[in-house]
């Protein structure tokens, strides 16, 4: 075989993979499926932050009148804001220089090479059937939004599509209370939305500490967002008059909210299912890789 190693994913993990092992000798390949910089680059932590940073500043400009600051609110230009976090990606794509730094360091790269598949235990193929071999394979493919499937649940967005947003809604039902949620949240009441945040659990951030979440519930709840914990369940989504209608349940009865967006925060599944992972015995549950103490899989290879 040729390659020594093929890196699938070209996130922060694969791109230092990749050229660690070519500064221990080996032959290597990385393959992406789309644009090098991984999720927190594109569509993650970069565009978020920046709409996290027009939130500040507009919650900045409530105080202009404590210091003689004179003059009308400022608005949010959504298409001028969306703009913005596409310039401030590219920019990062800039600095960071990835397809050039990885080629210089002697690794092949397949970038925007669509989805990787497994063909055998050695082979992965890529777009226009291109098939690659190697000896080990590192897989770093990320994740992605969970999809809930319920009825209507065409109608709802997850954060990828907040990038694509013609106009502000008025009104939005976040469901899922973890930290993705409650950041939207906040950014959207930020803009001048009316956030309701859905949550199956307790408590909002369930994961962290119990009085952390306390305070930020109250905290949210202070700043105008309305808080719904304990949910069993979205039911349905309906359109309506005022755009759409979300059932959920809670205490045993349905209860509905009148929005015009509803975005799913429901969790983040690794994208394993692409990968056709059994055809190189690789062991998979509830869409996760599973490996041991030292992140090897079932594949002694991989």
């Amino acid at each position: 075989m040729e390659l020594d190693l093929i890196v699938i994913g070209g996130g922060p993990a694969g791109v230092v993979a990749a050229l660690r092992a070519r500064e221990l000798g080996a032959e290597v390949a990385l393959v992406e499926r789309g644009e090098m910089g991984g999720t927190c680059t594109n569509d993650g932590c970069v565009p978020t932050r920046v709409l996290a940073k027009a939130a500040r500043l507009l919650r900045e400009s409530e105080h202009f009148d404590e210091y003689g600051l004179v003059g009308q609110p400022p608005v949010v230009d959504l298409p001028q804001l969306l703009r913005r976090t596409h310039e401030v990606i590219s920019a990062v794509h800039e600095k960071k220089q990835l397809l050039a730094y990885l080629r210089r360091a002697g690794v092949t790269v397949y970038a925007r090479a669509g989805h990787a598949r497994f063909v055998d235990a050695h082979t992965i193929e890529i777009a226009a059937g291109r098939r690659l071999e190697a000896e080990k394979f590192i897989i770093c493919a990320g994740g992605h939004a969970r999809k809930l499937t319920f009825p209507g649940s065409e109608h709802a967005l997850t954060h990828e599509d907040i990038w694509t947003l013609p106009s502000l809604p008025r009104s939005m039902a976040i469901v899922g209370g973890s930290a993705t949620g409650c950041q939207l949240g906040s950014i959207f009441d930020a803009f001048g939305v009316q956030v309701s945040v859905l949550e199956r659990g307790g408590q909002i951030l369930d994961k962290e500490d119990d009085l952390l979440s306390a305070v930020m519930a109250d905290a949210l709840r202070r700043r105008g967002l309305h808080i719904i914990e304990g949910i069993t369940g979205v039911e349905r989504i309906e359109r309506s008059e005022a755009g759409l209608e979300l059932f959920y349940g809670q205490d045993g009865q349905t209860h509905s909210l009148a929005v015009e967006a509803v975005l799913i925060a429901a969790g983040w599944p690794g994208n394993a299912e692409s990968l056709n992972l059994p055809a190189a015995g690789v062991r998979t549950e509830r869409g996760y890789v599973m490996v041991d103490d030292y992140l090897q899989t079932s594949a002694p290879h991989i």
